[in-house]
């Protein structure tokens, strides 16, 4: 059996549901083209909110698409929702935001995860592959295959002409990435590298890991701006992790769980 899936969009007057099981009226309703969620969790620094959005109650379902399969979550611009589905080979929807109605698709290598800017989607793949689309007709850009890892877990961020997104497999990278081209100006290596999407700052890039490992990068080359290594909790224990990104606690596997979900903000 499928598991349910909701992702909710919520506009000035309106409420739009992606469901795996539909159900509902429609109801006419109205949203603002500034309304924007371009990244995980909304923004680039993961506030949860999305750009520009102000809600005025009461909101009301307006549509629902059944895509199939699961969905991580919505990107919302210029007037169209674009989501990806969870499963191999997978795929890219543009939705009409206003109807639900399919704008395009574009096929994708396997499940990935996704970010808006400036008029393209960027998704990667859950082995690492990254394209880029132009967001109006669904016409792939290029594509580029990040280097070094193979297990890629973490949302990617677009802004300003670059894409950043982390990795794991063997240690853990950070990658910057040319909105423009797919190259990649600078990789930064990390402990761990999964499970993290990058928060940005006007000028530096955040990542934090399990143990936890919390990293600061400068968004031009890449440089470390500073790092915390901190103590991990298990019982009455306190351990700290060492430089081959293990625990050095009789039970390591609890010490990552409880921590493995950590998502950075920045305010």
């Amino acid at each position: 059996m499928r598991p349910r899936i909701l992702i909710a969009l919520l506009f000035s007057a309106a409420f739009v549901a992606i469901t795996c099981n539909p159900a509902g009226s429609t109801a006419r309703a109205t949203s603002s083209v500034a309304d924007q969620a371009v990244t995980f969790q909304g923004n680039v620094t993961h506030t949860g909110s999305p750009i520009g959005d102000v809600l005025a109650p009461p909101l009301i379902k307006r549509w629902s698409r059944d895509l199939g399969f699961q969905v991580p979550y919505a990107l919302i611009a210029g007037g169209t929702i674009y989501v990806t589905t969870m499963n191999n080979p997978s795929a890219l929807y543009a939705l009409n935001e206003q109807t639900g109605a399919t704008v395009w698709t574009a096929s994708l290598a396997n499940s990935a995860l996704a970010a808006y800017d400036a008029g393209s989607v960027y998704t990667v793949t859950s082995g690492g592959l990254m394209q880029a689309f132009n967001a109006t007709t669904g016409q792939q850009r290029w594509s580029a295959v990040m280097p070094g890892q193979y297990s890629f877990s973490s949302p990617p961020v677009a802004s300003n002409g670059t894409v950043y997104v982390g990795g794991a497999g063997s240690g853990g990278t950070v990658y910057a990435v040319s909105e423009s081209n797919g190259v990649v100006p600078w990789t930064a290596s990390v402990m761990n590298g999964d499970a993290s999407s990058p928060a940005l700052s006007a000028t530096n890039a955040f990542v934090s890991y399990a143990c936890p490992q919390v990293y600061s990068f400068a968004q031009a080359g890449g440089a470390l701006s500073w790092h915390y290594s901190g103590p991990v909790r298990v019982g009455a224990a306190i351990r700290r992790c060492s430089s081959t990104a293990t625990c050095t606690s009789p039970t390591p596997s609890r010490a990552l769980a409880a921590t493995s979900s950590m998502h950075l903000r920045v305010r």
